[in-house]
């Protein structure tokens, strides 16, 4: 592992200053002995984005998850083959990040992921939550399509029961509307159902303003 890394950084620095150095520094790699002493089968096969240290890191566990769980490393050889599958999908910034962790100072793949997670904890983009939803309001000059569109966005990243994200819904619409008007007298069964008329409505706005556009002589 290594001898696989320290390649890896040669070729890249192959041309610059001071190579001796920054061999040096990079071939006192932060893991303890137990992890870097453990020959790991080949696992470079995996297709995913590295990781470049400026982005939301979330999606980047999730992909490691996902190799870690077709892998199939042994039991020997699995907290060293997790942490080999991890640090050659970093680039740029995040193997900057990897190569200044203190000597031994990573022991597992647990502790490896708890230190990656600390240092980008600032690049994590927050997820939606019920407030979200509840604290949408449709502006007066939004149209129900334009809405529709961040109400969805919303809504998708959430698990929420039906009848609170019609609520939710129902509470968002324009006063005076009359999709809201319609939701409130037919209550719909489903939110699938509300979305579904409220793209009956976006189709008489589109004519409306086609009209309004071209006014028939």
């Amino acid at each position: 592992m290594v001898h696989e890394l320290s390649s890896r950084v040669h070729r890249a620095t192959s041309s610059s200053p001071n190579l001796d150095r920054v061999l040096e520094e990079f071939q006192r790699l932060p893991f303890i002995s137990r992890i870097s002493r453990v020959q790991v089968r080949y696992v470079n096969n995996f297709k995913f984005t590295p990781y470049n240290g400026l982005d939301d890191p979330k999606p980047f566990l999730t992909s490691k998850s996902f190799a870690i769980s077709r892998a199939h490393f042994s039991d020997e050889e699995y907290e060293a083959g997790c942490c080999q599958l991890f640090v050659e999908n970093l680039v740029q910034e995040a193997l900057g990040w990897f190569s200044r962790l203190p000597p031994n100072s990573i022991g597992s793949y647990h502790e490896l992921t708890t230190a990656f997670l600390q240092h980008h904890s600032t690049f994590m983009i927050r997820g939606a939550s019920n407030a979200d939803l509840w604290n949408m309001f449709q502006r007066n000059d939004e149209s129900l399509r334009d809405f529709m569109e961040r109400f969805k966005r919303i809504v998708s990243k959430l698990s929420i029961a039906d009848d609170t994200a019609i609520s939710a819904f129902r509470n968002a619409i324009a006063y005076g509307s009359r999709f809201r008007d319609d939701i409130i007298i037919y209550e719909p069964l489903t939110l699938d159902d509300a979305l579904h008329r409220a793209n009956k409505y976006i189709e008489v706005e589109k004519e409306k303003d086609a009209r309004s556009n071209h006014p028939s002589r």
